[in-house]
């Protein structure tokens, strides 16, 4: 049993470790911030074929899944208008998020990908549940941009061996990164990581994110996402998230309620800007950007 919980322990430590490698500038306390210092994450879509749960985005949503219909998709053209930013950045960002929902249920993921220049990775977070084939073949054509999945693994509507068999294809050809499931109890979680590993697949168990019983998670977050204490600060955002429509934001909370943008894909470079920002809306952050931010001045 001891064992079976130093395992579990680790790999949610390893899961963690993984998400600080993908926005090391925080760590950095009072160093200003540079371009590779952010994190990136081109949401293609909000859509999704599943409907956990545990779903982190339905923190977000005023009215769950339901507020998607509000977010239409850009067509893949209007979302590279982001190679615009090829000099400004300078091949200073090391990796982008793609994600959504299901970043697969995009319309035009493979002409997107075939576009994209302005990143040296693209990493797309998917749960399998579509042909991943197309994606193979262009990664394997692309010389200059990696791409690379990570597999979110959800046992209530994904068949295990469906999902391995994809992430096997995947790993052997160089695109996966690794596999990844909610930790929502031990004995499935010590279950899912001895079936992976049986599998010849690496997976981590990722640490819940969001509401439950009423309560924030992680912990650390609870003062700023309990919606109930609505206050003022100074917000440091390391952070540049790309809506499905073009928009920009630097904070989950105003994604997910489609107010709040920064900038658009297609003026980013004129308006984008570094440092802190009144925030209006402390109290109302996400759960999911403890480690993207910066606050001082609550009020």
């Amino acid at each position: 049993m001891y064992k079976s919980l130093l395992r579990l322990s680790f790999s949610r430590l390893k899961a963690l470790a993984n998400g600080i490698r993908s926005h090391p500038g925080l760590s950095r306390e009072n160093t200003p911030l540079v371009w590779k210092d952010f994190f990136w994450s081109i949401f293609v879509t909000l859509a999704c074929d599943y409907d956990c749960d545990y779903c982190v985005q339905k923190f977000g949503f005023s009215n769950g899944r339901g507020d998607i219909a509000k977010f239409q998709s850009a067509s893949p053209d209007k979302l590279l208008e982001l190679n615009r930013l090829e000099k400004v950045l300078e091949g200073q960002i090391p990796r982008a998020i793609i994600t959504g929902g299901e970043p697969l249920l995009y319309k035009g993921p493979v002409h997107f990908l075939e576009g994209i220049r302005i990143f040296k990775q693209v990493c797309i977070v998917s749960n399998l549940s579509r042909d991943v084939e197309p994606v193979i073949e262009l990664g394997l054509r692309r010389r200059d941009i990696k791409i690379s999945f990570i597999g979110s693994y959800h046992s209530e509507f994904a068949d295990f061996k469906t999902f391995v068999d994809k992430a096997k294809k995947l790993k052997d050809n160089g695109m996966l990164d690794y596999c990844d499931f909610v930790d929502l109890d031990y004995a499935r979680s010590i279950r899912l990581l001895d079936s992976f590993e049986r599998s010849g697949i690496r997976a981590y168990a990722y640490p819940f994110v969001g509401s439950k019983d009423g309560k924030v998670f992680p912990r650390r977050m609870r003062k700023s996402c309990d919606g109930k204490t609505i206050r003022t600060a100074d917000c440091l955002m390391a952070a540049v998230l790309v809506a499905p429509d073009g928009r920009v934001f630097n904070c989950h909370a105003k994604l997910y309620k489609g107010r709040g943008q920064i900038c658009s894909v297609d003026d980013f470079s004129e308006k984008f800007k570094f440092g802190y920002t009144r925030c209006e809306d402390y109290g109302l952050c996400h759960p999911c950007q403890g480690g993207l931010s910066r606050v001082k001045n609550i009020r």
